[in-house]
């Protein structure tokens, strides 16, 4: 992190919003291949996992943050 900036306000710039996954998928931690033949079902699953995993690193980065606070 350069000097002069602070955990938390680099943090609070973060612009990031939760997703809202309409996607009909059914989300995983890893992500299929996708075969060379369109198959709905396989983008679908890979868009909801993708949604799932941002979102927990959003809640990550908020977790992270107030400990940060409460004991920085």
């Amino acid at each position: 992190m350069p000097r002069g900036i602070r955990l938390e306000d680099d943090v609070a710039a973060l612009t990031s919003a939760t997703l809202t996954d309409s996607s009909g998928g059914t989300a995983s931690a890893t992500l299929a291949a996708i075969s060379g033949t369109y198959v709905q079902a396989e983008v679908r699953n890979s868009v909801a996992s993708l949604v799932a995993q941002v979102n927990a690193l959003r809640v990550d980065l908020a977790v992270l943050r107030a400990s940060y606070n409460d004991n920085g």
